[in-house]
């Protein structure tokens, strides 16, 4: 054993003996291990809290466990050697210990505390870090990692929106020289942008819909509509309606869903502000994806889309141009353009995807005028003064409705033959369910089927004021003779065809010897099946076969002008 070395006022004694050890290098690696087992089967979500928290974690719990680890080490070897340790009872072998052990456990306490207790948030100091790591997590695209990073992402999204920028300035606008923005505002704006991710979008509609309804309802709360989450918007709008199980396809309606079909909670957020629509463009479908959309997916749209209008119709002027709402209306009904596939189809039956898809349009378009008849029009449209539809130059919601109604009985047009098929097309799911027969009823109602009836009449009347006769027009008067018919009665029971119809049949009588010596391919396209030209009585001819309970044909005659 080394004898006491003293140096004037210091003395080197050798290590007492340790009665009772309180932190040895074996129980040391014994805790190391458990923390690293714990560390190794976390899942992305802890490893992700770990990479984003304020301070950099990783590096010190390095430094700290290993000088942690060496210094034990060099504590064992000292006593089992008897060196030499200055003399004194500042610090004895049990608090030295002691110390070494709290730190060990303070190391272990705070990976815990930001793993469990209280995760990191985007923020000043780990702004960097929270972008980097979100990068690299998107660039490496697994969905398990993706779905656990989206759901996490929520904490984060209020302080994401608090931070950035409204819009950034452009190099060389004079205008935002002024508006400096520092470097957490330029990592909230990033991020912003990189969720616009399509994988991302995937797992948020998947996984993590409370992540959309944070960020949606922070940025209408917040006022800050203009944020760069249109890509964001857009994609999840995709992939939510690729997803039969996301929330687009369960908050339908109390009937079927409970609560959350009442009260929509993520559809409200995304969609329910039309400024914030119109901001992110989030009704914005690509024409590519809509071309694939099953008729139950074009529902999930519609009923998005009805969510924007009943807010837009609220809170908007009537004269207020919405792109947004334009181009999603304008979109549903030309979903139906492949209706000229089913004509010459010998058998189709209603379940037919072509056919329910125009069952989901008539339905849509049902909806939204009626959400139009809860809000009172214009003073002008009351008195039925603003007949023509424009004002500013822009389309006000009832023409866009109405064209949206033009259009889908266009398509319709596209369907002849066979005669039963034509009719349960024309008749039976556009004209009873969009015109006729008190099918729509109110005050917005009104006005939208006022400029349908302009929209058919000038169609077919065009015909004769440009001296060109076209086929469009052909298949809209083909479609007005065959719902509408050949006998004029005042005392209908339909009133809401009297009008269009009188100015039909009395455009056919002027016209329609014109029009055959015009074009007769084209007069021919605008005879529906079972109506030809008698030319010596010069007279339309439509015949009811014998069918059912009819026992002879029935012939109707209309003379023409010659």
């Amino acid at each position: 054993m080394q004898e006491d070395l003293c140096f004037w006022f210091a003395c080197l004694v050798p290590v007492p003996a340790f009665s009772e050890r309180i932190f040895t290098f074996s129980e040391f690696l014994a805790g190391l291990a458990l923390m690293v087992l714990a560390w190794m089967t976390a899942d992305s979500r802890y490893r992700f809290r770990i990479a984003t928290a304020p301070i950099p974690l990783r590096h010190l719990t390095f430094g700290i466990v290993g000088s942690v680890g060496f210094l034990v080490l060099l504590t064992d070897l000292w006593q089992a050697q008897h060196w030499l340790v200055p003399r004194g009872n500042f610090l004895s072998p049990a608090t030295w210990e002691a110390l070494l052990a709290g730190l060990f456990l303070v190391t272990f306490l705070v990976w815990a505390l930001f793993s469990f207790i209280s995760p990191p948030e985007f923020g000043r100091a780990n702004a960097t870090r929270f972008h980097g790591e979100l990068y690299r997590a998107i660039v490496r695209g697994s969905p398990g990692e993706l779905a656990e990073i989206a759901d996490e992402f929520a904490r984060s999204v209020r302080t994401i929106v608090a931070f950035a920028p409204g819009r950034r300035a452009r190099k060389g606008d004079k205008s935002a020289e002024s508006e400096k923005i520092s470097t957490v505002s330029g990592q909230a704006h990033d991020v912003l942008l990189l969720i616009g991710d399509r994988r991302f979008c995937r797992a948020v509609a998947q996984s993590a819909p409370i992540t959309a309804l944070r960020l949606f309802r922070e940025m209408t709360s917040a006022e800050k509509l203009s944020l760069p989450v249109a890509a964001f918007a857009r994609n999840l709008l995709h992939e939510a309606i690729g997803d039969s199980n996301s929330f687009l396809f369960h908050e339908t309606e109390a009937y079927s869903s409970g609560l959350v079909g009442h009260d929509k909670p993520v559809s409200q957020a995304m969609f329910g502000n039309y400024r914030l629509v119109e901001a992110t463009r989030a009704l914005d479908a690509d024409y590519r994806e809509c071309q694939r959309w099953t008729p139950d997916q074009w529902d999930a749209y519609c009923r998005a889309v009805l969510v924007t209008f009943e807010d837009f119709a609220k809170s908007a002027s009537p004269w207020q141009h919405s792109f947004a709402m334009h181009n999603a209306i304008d979109r549903i009904a030309r979903s139906t353009n492949d209706l000229f596939r089913l004509n010459g189809v010998a058998s189709s039956s209603r379940d037919d995807e072509i056919e329910r898809r125009l069952g989901v349009v008539v339905d849509f378009l049902r909806s939204a005028v009626e959400i139009l008849n809860r809000n009172e029009p214009p003073e002008r449209y009351r008195r039925g003064l603003l007949r023509s539809g424009h004002e500013h130059g822009s389309p006000t919601i009832y023409d866009t409705l109405a064209r949206a109604v033009f259009e889908v009985v266009h398509n319709a047009c596209s369907v002849r033959a066979p005669v039963n098929l034509c009719w349960s097309i024309q008749y039976v799911s556009v004209r009873s369910q969009l015109y006729s027969f008190g099918a729509l009823e109110g005050p917005g109602a009104k006005i939208v089927k006022l400029k349908l009836r302009r929209l058919i009449y000038d169609s077919i009347a065009d015909m004769k004021k440009k001296d060109f006769p076209n086929f469009e027009g052909a298949r809209v008067l083909s479609f007005c003779l065959n719902v509408l018919g050949f006998e004029f009665n005042r005392a209908s029971y339909d009133p809401d065809s009297r009008a269009l119809q009188a100015a039909v049949l009395t455009w056919v009588r002027a016209h329609y010897s014109w029009l055959r010596t015009a074009n007769p391919l084209v007069a021919q396209e605008s005879l529906p099946e079972g109506v030809v030209f008698d030319p010596k009585q010069t007279r339309l001819v439509k015949t009811y076969p014998v069918r059912g309970l009819r026992k002879k044909a029935v012939r109707h005659y209309f003379p023409v002008n010659p």
